[in-house]
C-alpha cells in the first residue's frame, strides 16, 4: 500500500471544478439522437470515432448500452438529457476487447429511486483496454458507480457521483484512473473512491463528503492525492 499526499492548498470550494467546462471546442455531431429514438441503435450503425449527439428530453431515455467501439456520447448537458436504466446490468457497459477511445460527457446517468438498494446495479462499467474520458457528467443512484478493471484507463474531470448505495468509484485489477475536479458523496454503505489490487489512481481537487468510507486503498494499490478534502466521512 502506497499513498503520496500532496497538501498545497488549506481550503477548496467544494465543487469549484463545476463552474465551467473545459474550454476545448467540440467535435460536431456526426449523429443526432431524438427523444423516441434508440441510443444503443445509433452507437451499433456508427464508424469508428463517430460523435454521437443525444438531444434534451423531459424524460429519461430508458436504455442500457454496449459500447465495443471508439466514440463520443454526447448529451445536451447533465440537467436536460438523462438515462436511466432498466434491469439488472450496466446502464452504460464499456468493452475494450481491443484499444478503443470513448468519450462521455454532458448528460445525467441515474437509476430510479429506490432501485439503488438492488445488488449489482452498475452506472458505468469499463473493462478490458478502453481508454475512457468522462466529463461533465452526474452518476447517481447505482449500487455501483464507476467500476473500471483489468487494463482500462479512466480520465474523470467535472463529474458529480453521489447517492449511489456501495460504492462511487471502484478502480481494480491494473487499472489506471486520474480523478480531478470531482465531488463524491453520499455513498451510503461503502466507499466514495475504493483502489484495489494493482490499481494506480490520481486525486486532484476532488471532494469526497460524507460517504461511509471517504477512501479504500488495498492490496498493492498506489494513489496519489493532491489538493482535495475529505469531509464528513465516517471512515
Amino acid at each position: 500500500l502506497l499513498v503520496s499526499v500532496t497538501l498545497a492548498m488549506a481550503l477548496l470550494a467544494v465543487g469549484r471544478g463545476f463552474t465551467s467546462g473545459s474550454g476545448q471546442r467540440q467535435p460536431p455531431c456526426t449523429v443526432t439522437v431524438h427523444p423516441g429514438q434508440s441510443i444503443q441503435e445509433a452507437i451499433d450503425r456508427a464508424s469508428e470515432g463517430a460523435v454521437i449527439c443525444i438531444s434534451a428530453d423531459n424524460f429519461p431515455y430508458m436504455e442500457h448500452l454496449t459500447i465495443t467501439k471508439s466514440l463520443t456520447l454526447r448529451g445536451a448537458g447533465r440537467d436536460k438529457t438523462f438515462l436511466t436504466g432498466l434491469g439488472a446490468q450496466p446502464i452504460i457497459h464499456i468493452k475494450g476487447n481491443k484499444e478503443i477511445e470513448v468519450v462521455l460527457e454532458d448528460l445525467t446517468e441515474s437509476w430510479k429511486p429506490g432501485s439503488e438498494f438492488l445488488p449489482e446495479l452498475y452506472g458505468v462499467y469499463i473493462q478490458g483496454q478502453a481508454k475512457v474520458t468522462i466529463r461533465n457528467m452526474e452518476i447517481r443512484r447505482n449500487s455501483h458507480g464507476i467500476v473500471i478493471r483489468d487494463t482500462a484507463q479512466l480520465q474523470l474531470d467535472n463529474v458529480y457521483i453521489h447517492w449511489n448505495t456501495w460504492r462511487g468509484l471502484l478502480a481494480t485489477d491494473s487499472a489506471k484512473a486520474t480523478i480531478r475536479n470531482s465531488v463524491i458523496a453520499n455513498t451510503w454503505y461503502g466507499d466514495g473512491i475504493i483502489v484495489a489490487r494493482s490499481a494506480r489512481m490520481t486525486i486532484a481537487n476532488v471532494t469526497l463528503s460524507n460517504n461511509s468510507r471517504g477512501l479504500g486503498v488495498i492490496d498493492s494499490a498506489y494513489v496519489e492525492i493532491q489538493e482535495s478534502r475529505f469531509l464528513n466521512n465516517r471512515g
